[in-house]
């Protein structure tokens, strides 16, 4: 039996995969010092990763690569998440519409997920009120459509400021 998912339903339990993520991994993320919680877009199937950064050895870097994923992010992961992270395949080839369509509509459901009540919350249980964004791996920075969005009343912050410069 073949079980349809639609993007709403995608982004819902994506958003609980990435709470489970953050709950198997609060032991060793030192919530206080997280400044940024991403998810990675790698290709046009919106195969997402997640990751957080923290400030630990991040003095004098380049600001560019503060907000980069690489040298200085953690990348989760756990069962659930995977799983959630592979239906992006039958989503993107039952989709009817355009190319333009299934990028917008797939960016707003990564931004709902990461951005969603539940994930907040946990990454508050845990000290941390990162700043959340969307890292386009194609264009190598930060989709700019989501994250004002998704950081809303935070323009005044230093991380906000330095992670805007960094938009597509």
């Amino acid at each position: 039996m073949t079980v349809h998912h639609s993007i709403e339903t995608f982004s819902y339990r994506l958003s609980l995969a990435l709470v489970e993520t953050l709950e198997l991994h609060s032991d060793h993320l030192p919530g206080h010092k997280l400044y940024g919680a991403m998810l990675v877009s790698t290709t046009d199937d919106l195969l997402p990763w997640f990751a957080v950064l923290d400030d630990s050895d991040t003095v004098g870097i380049e600001p560019h690569r503060r907000w980069a994923p690489g040298d200085f992010c953690t990348a989760l992961n756990n069962p659930l998440l995977a799983e959630v992270c592979g239906l992006t395949h039958d989503l993107r080839d039952s989709w009817a519409g355009t190319t333009e369509e299934w990028q917008r509509i797939s960016l707003v459901a990564l931004s709902d997920a990461l951005g969603s009540r539940p994930v907040r919350h946990a990454l508050h249980s845990m000290g941390a009120d990162p700043i959340l964004y969307i890292f386009d791996d194609r264009g190598a920075g930060i989709e700019a459509t989501t994250f004002v969005a998704l950081n809303a009343g935070r323009e005044s912050e230093p991380f906000y400021r330095q992670a805007s410069r960094f938009l597509l």
